[in-house]
């Protein structure tokens, strides 16, 4: 629906509610200490601090609409992903403070998650492209292969990132030297990928009911 919800984890009633005006705002997330929530609905993007119902600042891309939101665990940094292949990167303490990823090529935005220490963020999109961005801006590393995109996730630093498929692909990469580590096929739709604390690990499910957890550096 078009409201967004903040709960404290000892309670089933709301500490408050926002009305965002759209049907579709679907993507949220929080910040690691959960001070900070970001929303994405329709084609506005939300930033709130957990102490209150209005909004910091929220920002509008007409004609586009949001697919993903993304905050980075230090609270520094706000990605949003769009249907059109647009990433828009903030500053949580200014939003004018931006800058963006843009190709139509890439198709939905389907995944962001930014790295355990915030440097970098990764992105997935319905194309089969993952681009690694420093957080800040820069030059991407780019990974191409022929299948959508599923998850993606990041690991502690800007070294490992993983990335599923609708092929049922799991694949670790390299985001320095921008190469491939290992890959396995659990089958079906890798409907989530996941690193432990330390990047040590990662863990993924697929809807054939199979569950994996590789060591990041030997598969």
């Amino acid at each position: 629906g078009d409201y967004v919800y903040l709960f404290d984890k000892d309670s089933s009633t709301s500490l408050w509610s926002y009305d965002t005006g759209t049907v579709s705002s679907g993507c949220v997330d929080i910040s690691a200490d959960g001070e900070y929530i970001v929303v994405g609905g329709g084609s506005k993007v939300y930033f709130f601090n957990k102490g209150s119902s209005t909004e910091v600042w929220n920002e509008n891309f007409p004609a586009q609409e949001m697919s993903t939101v993304r905050i980075s665990p230090d609270g520094r940094y706000i990605a949003a992903g769009t249907f059109t292949g647009n990433v828009y990167v903030f500053l949580t303490s200014d939003k004018d403070n931006v800058w963006y990823h843009s190709d139509a090529l890439d198709g939905k935005i389907t995944g962001i998650d930014f790295s355990g220490d915030s440097s970098h963020l990764v992105i997935g999109t319905e194309s089969g492209r993952v681009h690694v961005y420093p957080s800040s801006g820069g030059d991407p590393i780019t990974m191409f292969q022929p299948n959508e995109v599923t998850c993606v996730s990041a690991g502690l630093n800007s070294k490992y990132y993983t990335y599923g498929t609708e092929e049922g692909m799991l694949t670790v990469f390299d985001g320095i030297i921008g190469s491939d580590i290992w890959q396995k096929n659990i089958g079906g739709v890798v409907n989530d990928c996941a690193f432990n604390g330390r990047g040590t690990y990662v863990f993924a499910g697929s809807d054939n009911k199979k569950l994996v957890l590789a060591n990041v550096t030997t598969g």
